[in-house]
């Protein structure tokens, strides 16, 4: 991926990609340009970020879930279990219920 080195670094202090988090927020703003010409272009990408960060989202959590946090190495932010465990669970869970209810709805334009 081009620049990755230098996106990918991480804050010492914040401990999070603040320059790939800045990247996706201007990236994005200027997607939203693309509001000023097609508000369905606009709905689609709105609609199709949603549900693929969710789907990050899960895909980073679920591992957790499945091997029992036992073979991830705690990293900064790390809830000793139960109280992980659980919280990764509702996360899952919700999740999976907000895409699983109508999976379709990214694609629809509002009226």
């Amino acid at each position: 991926m081009p620049f990755s080195s230098f996106f990918a670094n991480v804050s010492k202090t914040q401990h999070n990609p603040q320059r790939a988090i800045l990247f996706c927020a201007i990236f994005q703003t200027i997607l939203g340009c693309i509001y000023v010409g097609s508000s369905t272009a606009f709905s689609a990408f709105v609609g199709a970020f949603v549900v693929l960060s969710t789907l990050s989202y899960t895909a980073a959590i679920l591992p957790h879930l499945l091997n029992k946090r036992q073979i991830t190495r705690p990293g900064w932010f790390w809830m000793k279990s139960p109280w992980g465990e659980i919280v990764n669970g509702i996360s899952v869970a919700y999740m999976g219920r907000v895409d699983a209810d109508d999976p379709n709805w990214a694609l629809k334009t509002p009226h």
